[in-house]
């Protein structure tokens, strides 16, 4: 006890190159395995934002959906995909 922390508060948003770590809080409150994002738990590296015309997993044009998402690369997983911010933490170098 009497240890002196800061907790970071602040919302980071991702940019191209940002490493990125996939948290789904939503499944972390029902863990029903079906809602879980495929990323949840990965670390990435962002590409860019996303684009519209970027598909989503079935195919379809994101459309105004693209608005806040991004397209990450999961290295561990050789893939990349259209993640929403909400679901992004930016992963940062300790100092």
């Amino acid at each position: 006890m009497g240890e002196d922390f800061s907790l970071k508060t602040d919302v980071v948003m991702p940019t191209s190159g940002s490493s990125v770590l996939c948290w789904d809080t939503m499944w972390i409150k029902n863990q029903n395995p079906e809602d879980k994002l495929n990323c949840h738990g990965e670390i990435g590296i962002v590409l860019r934002a996303a684009d519209p015309m970027d598909l989503d997993l079935m195919g379809s044009p994101l459309g105004v959906r693209a608005k806040d998402c991004f397209i990450v690369v999961f290295p561990s997983a050789n893939r990349q995909t259209v993640v929403h911010s909400q679901w992004l933490r930016v992963v940062e170098a300790e100092a």
